[in-house]
């Protein structure tokens, strides 16, 4: 004998279909017209493909013969899949493998040239924003593909980034609270004409810009004996 639980699942299995059934109602999909077409699309065509929206894109879900006659097509000879959809890019330079460690959790540093890695994209909280394949080409060259779906999302966010890193005139090596200036204090190293005593910077500490001035060493005045 069936009891109230099991009415209570049966009835909210009811409600979250018939949920479901209204969001369908609502979807709205792309036209032909406004999705994109990969360098396969007259093949698919020509072949039968049966072409659906995907991520802004036209691509083929099934071809004349069954999905099973497809799979068993894999295993026993090998499947091409049509990833011209995707978003490749490069980053080139002698700063790309430091520029890039600030955006995925990879250690692309320890990469050797000509191999690879998935790895993921975070927010400043270290959640998760996108997966990304890296391909480091070389020391200076990496090559990574994003997702379709997230692909101006993903761009946004690299170029948002590489912005700030462009625009950084330096990095910090070590600083603290000085007892005897009664203020902060640090070392560190700084783009050539930024160098000279007296020039203003920016110095971001935890996401928050402070105001810093380049000063010589030493920061106070020494009276070191020096025999003679």
């Amino acid at each position: 004998m069936r009891g109230g639980l099991w009415q209570l699942g049966q009835s909210i299995t009811r409600r979250l279909a018939q949920g479901d059934k209204k969001a369908v109602a609502r979807r709205c999909f792309a036209t032909d017209s406004d999705l994109k077409k990969t360098v396969l699309y007259d093949f698919h065509v020509a072949h039968g493909g049966k072409m659906v929206p995907f991520a802004g894109w036209s691509m083929p879900i099934q071809y004349k013969d069954s999905i099973m006659d497809s799979t068993l097509n894999c295993r026993q000879n090998g499947s091409l899949f049509d990833v011209a959809h995707m978003c490749g890019l490069s980053l080139k330079g002698k700063d790309a493998v430091s520029f890039l460690e600030k955006l995925v959790i990879a250690d692309v540093a320890a990469l050797a040239p000509g191999t690879g890695t998935l790895t993921v994209f975070t927010n400043e909280k270290g959640g998760a924003i996108d997966d990304s394949v890296i391909t480091k080409v070389t020391d200076h060259h990496i090559y990574l593909v994003v997702n379709a779906g997230c692909r101006d999302k993903d761009l946004a966010h690299i170029e948002e980034h590489m912005k700030a890193f462009k625009a950084k005139g330096g990095e910090v090596t070590s600083g603290g609270f000085s007892p005897c200036l009664k203020k902060n204090i640090a070392m560190g190293y700084v783009k050539s004409g930024l160098h000279k005593a007296g020039t203003k910077v920016k110095i971001i500490i935890r996401g928050k810009a402070n105001e810093g001035v380049v000063t010589k060493m030493p920061f106070v005045p020494t009276k070191y004996y020096k025999p003679t």
